[in-house]
């Protein structure tokens, strides 16, 4: 999605995360880090790691379903272009301050 003032091209990551290039340059310029992405790890986890191969395998599938809930599917600018709002695949709106 372009900026309002068509001077960047924000795109949305598989973990939550924005990607904001600028389009002169065409060079990526920030990564807002996912929403949910806190100071535990965030969806990726950070505990301990599991005891059995079968409880590393849920594990697996679990952080992976985590992520995929929080994949961006949408964008959008404020028309002020200073704030950006996303979707994620779990239905879940965020917005910039």
């Amino acid at each position: 999605m372009f900026s309002p003032d068509d001077k960047h091209v924000m795109a949305g990551g598989h973990a939550g995360e924005l990607f904001f290039w600028n389009v002169e340059s065409g060079k990526l310029e920030a990564i807002l880090p996912g929403v949910n992405l806190g100071d535990h790890g965030g969806m990726y986890g950070g505990g301990a790691a599991a005891s059995s191969p079968a409880s590393s395998s849920a594990a697996a599938v679990a952080a992976a379903n985590a992520i995929s809930e929080q994949a961006i599917s949408c964008v959008d600018w404020n028309r002020n272009g200073r704030q950006v709002m996303s979707c994620d695949h779990g239905g879940n709106i965020h917005v910039s301050e």
